[in-house]
């Protein structure tokens, strides 16, 4: 079966091909939201009215620009006209939480955030990652242990696990980021069946309430996008939710259902619901690998909460284990084996390159 969204065929891994054709099925997707090469021009303020707060000009302003998808994920241009300045404010601190969620990846992607692409550093700055111009390469991603506690490899098969805690971050404001999005993308017509959960994402009074279904499937793989948006509407299935909103930010995907449409009312009547999402989807070719992993996230928690991660490489260790270190200062090969155990400095870099130190000619 061939499967389209906006007249456009998408694939995706073979062994999703069922769970894509039940979720085809039972939804349809309405829209899809890139961020295009330029913005559109400010409409006239007089007559804009708020889509959160519902409040019109001139009782509350429109100056700021309002991105559909938080610039931090690298939308420049996808803006929206009909949200205040006030909620802005607002949406911007769950913004913040966000940013801390991500952690290592805005750097580790580059992603050419408001300020460009962020340095990513540990509390105690003994794990810290930043793009650089060095050793004759330009755009580079720097990863440095300087407390020799975050690097662990793995000397006979050269695997290299670099392991951090991301910046402490709220998970329910997490949350609440994601769904503003979600509720960006709503057409006028269907916002009227979510006046509830608008309601909720402007105060944390209802954030039990919201903690109920801030359950995020998340979909990891090999392929790379720029960040992008998705709304699925239910075709009539009453035993699902209304609409799927689905988020992906290079080679992840964050998935979940809008709660709380006044048309689901029937789905809270507390027998657990099960609801259904879409696999990856990529347009006009089917992915490349073959590989993928998926997981549950759970966002209810309304403290702040410390994350341990780690970020796996594959060192070849046949091709490496004959390596001896150069001496930066001399640039002259040391008789000393090169010990895997003592790298401080790991640089990552899509180009092919060959280091001189020095000008010595040693590589």
């Amino acid at each position: 079966m061939n499967f389209y969204l906006n007249g456009i065929e998408f694939f995706t891994f073979h062994n999703l091909e069922p769970l894509l054709l039940e979720f085809y099925n039972n939804y349809e997707g309405t829209t899809l939201q890139f961020s295009p090469d330029k913005r559109e021009e400010r409409p006239p303020v007089k007559g804009r009215v708020c889509r959160f707060c519902k409040q019109s000009f001139p009782k509350v302003r429109f100056k700021k620009w309002a991105h559909i998808i938080p610039e931090l994920l690298g939308n420049k241009n996808l803006v929206s006209f009909d949200e205040c300045d006030e909620c802005n404010s607002i949406f911007s601190k769950y913004e913040v939480q966000l940013a801390r969620f991500m952690g290592l990846d805005r750097t580790l992607f580059q992603t050419n955030a408001k300020k460009g692409v962020p340095k990513f550093n540990t509390v105690e700055n003994g794990f810290t990652a930043n793009v650089t111009d060095d050793l004759g390469l330009t755009n580079i991603v720097e990863l440095v242990d300087n407390s020799g506690e975050h690097f662990k490899i793995n000397q006979d098969t050269g695997n290299t696990e670099i392991r951090y805690q991301k910046a402490s971050y709220i998970p329910i404001k997490v949350y609440k980021a994601m769904l503003k999005i979600a509720i960006n993308l709503l057409p006028k017509n269907e916002l009227i069946h979510y006046h509830s959960v608008i309601k909720m994402i402007l105060t944390d009074k209802f954030d039990n309430i919201l903690a109920q279904c801030a359950v995020v499937r998340k979909y990891s793989f090999d392929e790379h996008f720029n960040v992008h948006a998705y709304l699925f509407k239910n075709r009539g299935n009453r035993g699902l939710p209304s609409h799927i909103f689905q988020l992906v930010f290079e080679n992840t995907s964050f998935q979940f259902f809008i709660p709380f449409s006044d048309l689901d009312l029937h789905l809270y009547n507390g027998i657990p619901m099960t609801p259904i999402f879409c696999p990856p989807i990529f347009f006009g070719a089917k992915p490349n690998s073959e590989r993928w992993f998926v997981e549950n996230v759970y966002l209810q928690g309304q403290e702040h909460y410390i994350e341990e991660c780690f970020l796996g490489l594959e060192l070849q260790a046949d091709t490496i284990k004959d390596i001896h270190g150069i001496d930066p200062q001399t640039g002259k090969t040391s008789d000393t084996p090169f010990l895997q155990t003592k790298i401080k400095r790991i640089i990552i870099s899509n180009q092919d390159f060959n280091i001189n130190i020095n000008n010595s000619g040693n590589e």
